[in-house]
This record gives structure tokens, C-alpha cells and sequence, in this order.
């Protein structure tokens, strides 16, 4: 695909950052479905223009993220629902059940597709300087796993947890959500989203300590 920085199975992330490949698929995608546990504002609107430029010339956008942990960032919801067009947003409601998944499944044009699985939830560090870890597969490749995502893609709609995504769900949400424990050391910071708050794993290990000592 032209724009992108290689064409390996595997993209690790720092020097090879997540960003340099997304947007080149997202900017020839005329459909994209998108399941990410957490969003934060600073990953967002580094793709942002990208997503509603590929609304705006007809595209179609299916995007399924969680509340897992609380991590996900209010207002990075609030962005998403700003996109204009073909746009279907949800939230798996994670009280009961850990919602982890981040995959892209991208659909072009001329029929052919992508899938990109990995450890890369939608933040700035994890899109730019973070290690990360995130596997690629081209339909010419191997279509069956393809299909496959994407029939669990359908799939993971369809479960009680799923509920649209409302203003009137991120009020609730931002009104529950738990208070942001304070950052570790050696935590990298995002300036565009004050206050800082640790990595999702961080924040997991945080509540796993929290467990333990209850």
C-alpha cells in the first residue's frame, strides 16, 4: 500500500510507530471496524481528521470500545461522537467481564482487506513512542483469519454487554467513572490530557494490588 513505512507481518512500535500505518489505511478505507479497549483523547485526535475524511467521502465507520477499569477517557468518547456520517459507536460494559481486544479490520475499494491485531489501545504513546507490538495481515495473504475477525467482530456486537454510545451514556459513565490514581514513576506523559494517568497495565496491576490487600 503506498504511504506505508514497510509491508512486514510485524510492526513493533518507537521507530516504527502504529501511526505511520494506520493512516495510510484509514486514508484509502472505505470501511473500518475498530475494537479498542480503551481510548484516550490524545490518541483520538491523532487520527481524528483522518476518520472524518474517510466519513466524509462515503466511508463507513464501526468502532466498539470499553470501560474496562475506567481507563477510557470521557472525552475521548465525546470526539468520536463529533464524527459526522456513517459513523456506529458502542461500549462493552465491562462490570462483569474484562474487555481487552484491539484490532483494525480495514475494507478498500478495490475488495481487497487488513487486519491489524496487537497490544496498541488508542493513546498517543501507543501510537507513536510506545513498544508495541502489532500483528498485520493482508487478505492476499490468508483471507480466512480475516473473515474470521470479522465474523468476532459481528459477534462482539451482538452480546448483552454492547450498548450504543450516547451522550447521555458518557455523562452517566463520566459521573460514576472512579478517580484517576496518581501516575508511577517512569510513566510516559500525554501534555494534550491533563492529568496524566498510568498505562492501562499499570492501571490493572494497580487494581489487581488493590484486590490482594482487600
Amino acid at each position: 500500500l503506498p504511504g506505508l513505512p514497510h509491508n512486514g507481518a510485524l510492526i513493533s512500535g518507537g521507530d516504527d510507530a502504529l501511526q505511520g500505518h494506520l493512516l495510510p489505511y484509514i486514508d484509502r478505507a472505505h470501511q473500518i471496524d475498530l475494537a479498542v479497549s480503551f481510548l484516550m483523547q490524545s490518541g483520538v485526535r491523532l487520527i481524528l481528521p483522518h476518520l472524518q475524511d474517510m466519513l466524509a467521502r462515503g466511508g463507513r465507520l464501526r468502532l466498539l470500545t470499553g470501560d474496562y477499569l475506567d481507563v477510557t477517557e470521557p472525552d475521548a468518547l465525546r470526539l468520536i461522537l463529533d464524527l459526522e456520517g456513517a459513523r456506529e459507536s458502542a461500549v462493552f460494559q465491562a462490570r462483569a467481564i474484562p474487555f481487552h481486544p484491539k484490532a483494525w479490520m480495514f475494507r478498500f475499494e478495490d475488495g481487497t482487506g487488513a487486519l491489524l491485531v496487537g497490544s496498541s489501545n488508542l493513546s498517543k504513546s501507543a501510537l507513536t513512542s510506545g513498544v508495541e507490538w502489532n500483528l498485520r495481515l493482508f487478505d492476499r495473504s490468508g483471507a480466512a483469519p480475516l473473515l474470521e475477525a470479522r465474523r468476532a467482530f459481528e459477534n462482539l456486537l451482538t452480546r448483552a454487554e454492547v450498548t450504543t454510545l450516547t451522550e447521555d451514556w458518557v455523562a452517566a459513565y463520566e459521573a460514576r467513572r472512579a478517580p484517576r490514581p496518581v501516575p508511577l514513576a517512569g510513566e510516559v506523559v500525554e501534555p494534550e490530557v491533563p492529568p496524566p494517568a498510568p498505562h492501562p497495565v499499570q492501571t490493572e496491576a494497580l487494581a489487581a494490588l488493590t484486590a490482594t490487600r482487600a
